[in-house]
Formats: C-alpha cells, structure tokens, sequence
C-alpha cells in the first residue's frame, strides 16, 4: 500500500497543473449538480407492515398529537420569600400571565399550573407548560417575544420567573462550530509544521473532499430518496 501510494504521490506531483484542473472540473461539477439538483424528499420515514409502524399509526389515531413533534416551553413562577404562588396577589398574576401566554404567535395550548397540579408541595412554585403548533425549529422571533412579555409581565409583580425548552432554542448561526474548528486546526497545523503553506494544504484537501462529497449527496439525494441525515453522516 505504501508503495501505491508514493507512486500515486508521485504522479500527481509531477501532473500537479493536471492535477489541480481536474480537481477543480470535479468541485465545480459537484456545486452545479448540488444547487441545481431538486430538493431533497421530506424526513418522513415509515416501515408499512411492521409492527412498529402499526404502533405508531395506533397511537396516532386514539390521541393525535403524543407523538407529534410540536415545541414546548416551560415557564416557572417562583413566589417571594415567604410567599406562596397559591395566594394572592400571585395567584392572579399568574392566571394573567397563563392567559397572555395563550394569546401568543404560534401558541396551541397552555396547561394552567393550577388545573394540572403544576405545583410544588410547599406552594412556592409552579410551572406552565406552552405547546406550540410547529416543531422547534420552526418557533418564530416573535412567537418567543410573545412568551418572553407574558414572562415580563409576571416578573414585574414580584414574581421570580424564567422559561426554557425546546421553542426557545433559537441556536446559533449555522457553521460557527466548524470554522471554529477549522480556525483551532489551522493554527495547531501551523505551529506544528511552523509554515502557512504546509498548514493550509491539508485543510484545502479536506474542504474539497468534504465539499464534493455533500455536493455529489445533494445531487442524488432526491432520486435515491435520501434524508438531511445523510449528509451529516458524511460530514
């Protein structure tokens, strides 16, 4: 294998012009395929004729929405030293705030803490839990400042509140993580190798590789019916 390898090595450093022309013919090839390929199908999977999958439709039918992927959030209200959220005034502040939390974007349904026994034994906190009618990812700006007012509204009265789950995960800006690791790379390359030029070419190999890669799964991925999944694995 070595012996293969150093030949191979060898080729293309002596047919480098060739080299490099037919590696760029090959990524331009694949960002052509990938931009102007159709979209890929839906990530909706089923098995028909198999047990889970009837499980799946069974639970579907007697109660809609178990399994649906709807975002939910969670906001606590915590009383005051030596207060409890089950007496007034709070009690009321948080029937308004339930309600508020109602009216907002994208909202499906609260569960009020006190018809769903959402609350501590000592009577010092409850929680609401908002189910929206889209997936996480889906969750809106504005659907988020709806329930961060109500939260407002609630923490003005003396009330301790905060909120998390999954319709407040906004997340970061895609690819931050890999050009941090890129950036961490390059520099580890550097000081290892102590040149930018023996530092950036491996990066430049693997970039294109992991470019053409993807591209060429875009590519296919609505004629063999393949996921957004696929190329995360890849990656």
């Amino acid at each position: 294998m070595a012996t293969i390898l150093a030949r191979l090595g060898r080729f293309a450093f002596e047919h480098r012009i060739a080299m490099l022309l037919a590696w760029l013919t090959i990524l331009g090839g694949a960002i052509f395929a990938g931009l102007t390929a159709p979209a890929a199908p839906a990530d909706d999977f089923s098995m028909p004729g198999t047990e889970s999958q009837q499980t799946f439709e069974l639970l579907q039918e007697r109660f809609p929405g178990l399994i649906a992927e709807s975002a939910e959030a969670r906001v606590v209200f915590v009383a005051p030293d030596g207060q409890q959220v089950t007496s007034e005034p709070y009690k009321s502040v948080i029937d308004t705030a339930v309600a508020q939390l109602g009216q907002g974007g994208q909202v499906d349904r609260v569960d009020d803490p006190f018809e769903s026994h959402a609350v501590s034994d000592d009577k010092t906190a409850a929680y609401a839990t908002v189910t929206f009618e889209v997936a996480a990812s889906s969750v809106n700006a504005d659907s988020r400042a709806d329930l961060d007012a109500a939260a407002g509204t609630a923490r003005a009265s003396g009330l301790t509140v905060e909120a998390g789950g999954d319709a407040l995960e906004a997340g970061g800006p895609a690819g931050i993580a890999e050009l941090v690791a890129i950036g961490l790379a390059a520099v580890i390359l550097f000081i290892t190798l102590g040149s930018l030029v023996a530092a950036g070419l491996p990066l430049v190999t693997a970039l294109i590789g992991v470019a053409v890669s993807m591209l060429s799964l875009l590519a296919v991925s609505d004629a063999f019916g393949l996921s957004s999944t696929s190329t995360t694995a890849v990656a």
